[in-house]
């Protein structure tokens, strides 16, 4: 079956919409940049608790969604272009979802998301790969 540019594109900011959605609701933005600057500090401490291992186990899952997909949708090219145009692209949503908690009061940025986030999509990725290989008869 082939994949046209069009169902394709639909596809993926439907799957990011949906990453957005979320990760983003209940955000109560606020356009106080120096909060925002404050809270960027916060984003950079890695203090660990169980809440977070939840955390990362939901950012895994939801952006190996985005890896997949991203996969399951492209032509298939080199290994390497395969497998970091959705890590890439993933980094790149997990920068806008980031950022973004930045302007909450309630939400809180942290680089162990980012590296959730893009391991995530390095998974998902990895996972749809790792499917059409064994899919292949020998």
């Amino acid at each position: 079956m082939t994949i046209t540019p069009f169902v394709r594109r639909v596809a993926l900011t439907a799957y990011a919409s949906l990453v957005l959605w979320a990760t983003l609701k209940g955000l109560a933005f606020e356009p106080d940049l120096e909060a925002a600057m404050g809270r960027l500090g916060r984003a950079f401490t890695l203090d660990v608790s169980a809440r977070d291992v939840v955390d990362g186990a939901r950012n895994l899952a939801l952006f190996a969604g985005w890896g997949a997909v991203w996969v399951s949708l492209s032509p298939s090219v080199t290994l390497r272009r395969t497998l970091l145009a959705p890590l890439i692209t993933g980094a790149a949503l997990s920068v806008v979802v980031e950022t973004l908690q930045l302007f909450s009061p309630f939400r809180r940025a942290s680089v162990l998301d980012r590296a959730s986030h893009s391991l995530g999509s390095l998974i998902g990725a990895s996972a749809i790969i790792s499917l059409r290989w064994l899919a292949v008869p020998l």
